[in-house]
């Protein structure tokens, strides 16, 4: 039997949750000032009291989270490993992050999925190729307590990249998209944003611009003389049309070079992958103008993210920001259910 989960993406500036409580239904709640930091969740006594206060507010009765682990905290590869034990495997995968983690290992949660089991010519297995997960213990148990008092159970914890790969399996119908069939993901977020790489189904590499909705905000706090949190809220609106302004298209154009860079870097350094489609993600998915240049910009077909979702969810503009906890919920449930 099923099991009802709801999948939650708390980014710097807002949470997003999916529930499929009366249909799949998807909320996005601004974040208090000061209560996310750089480094993740700074003040966990806000947030338990936003989040229990989200929950009654939107009647969301689902207790079971699948909560998305983002890249921020969250080292995510690919590696590939002679065939082993899972006891060698425990041994042995904290060294495959030795290039990414400089402190103590022991303070990391490490785990894996199978990609695949080559086998010899005897039928016996040779190597393993496998996407292998890395976060702070702290910073998960943090989460974790904080998602409890307000009234949720964490049952799966997934990074970034291993939801967007459910995504594209549920967008293609769980049909297995060609190797070479290349797409690129942008998440335009409030700090930063993430442009990755997916060859077919399978996740190759993502790179972190650290720009993002924020320079947004900063050029219309400027205009309009108001605090960049008050700003956040003009951009959202796009009050008095404030995201058609020359300082705002000034911004755009900035996020439209730095975009422009890691794609065209893609394309050289992966030659055996076409990139075919580019996929906008993320708050800044949400502003016209911003698509608008993007899409013009490039060849390759833009396409907003939510164009990989099921009928029912896909309608929603709010799918495009919660794209994250859509992912989050679809591979929760998957492996909850073990598909």
């Amino acid at each position: 039997m099923a099991q009802n989960l709801v999948g939650i993406d708390v980014g710097r500036d807002n949470v997003k949750i999916c529930c499929r409580e009366h249909g799949t239904r998807f909320i996005v709640r601004r974040l208090p000032e000061n209560i996310m930091g750089k480094d993740g969740l700074v003040s966990p006594r806000v947030m338990v009291e936003f989040l229990k206060r989200l929950r009654a507010e939107e009647h969301i009765h689902t207790r079971d989270a699948s909560i998305v682990l983002t890249e921020k905290s969250t080292f995510f590869r690919h590696v590939t490993l002679p065939a082993m034990t899972v006891s060698e495997l425990k041994v042995n995968l904290p060294f495959e992050f030795h290039d990414f983690i400089s402190e103590n290992p022991d303070g990391y949660v490490f785990d894996y999925a199978v990609d695949e089991m080559v086998l010899n010519d005897a039928g016996e297995p040779e190597r393993m190729e496998l996407f292998a997960a890395a976060t702070r213990k702290e910073s998960l148990q943090r989460y974790d307590e904080a998602l409890r008092r307000a009234g949720f159970r964490v049952k799966v914890a997934v990074p970034a990249p291993m939801a967007t790969m459910f995504l594209f399996r549920d967008g293609h119908e769980g049909e297995a998209r060609a190797t070479g069939d290349g797409s690129v993901v942008i998440d335009i977020g409030y700090k930063n944003m993430v442009v990755s790489l997916y060859d077919g189904d399978r996740y190759r590499g993502s790179r972190r611009v650290e720009s993002g909705c924020y320079d947004v905000d900063l050029a219309i706090a400027e205009l309009k003389g108001v605090d960049p949190h008050v700003a956040g809220s003009y951009r959202d609106k796009d009050f008095d049309e404030v995201l058609e302004s020359r300082e705002c298209m000034a911004v755009f154009e900035r996020l439209l070079f730095e975009v422009s860079k890691v794609v065209n870097f893609y394309t050289f350094s992966h030659p055996e992958t076409t990139i075919n489609n580019i996929y906008l993600a993320g708050g800044g998915a949400c502003i016209d103008a911003l698509v608008s240049l993007i899409a013009s910009d490039f060849d390759t077909p833009v396409w907003l993210v939510n164009s990989l979702m099921s009928d029912d969810a896909r309608s929603s503009r709010e799918a495009v920001v919660c794209s994250l906890a859509y992912a989050g919920l679809i591979a929760g449930e998957a492996n909850l259910n073990g598909d």
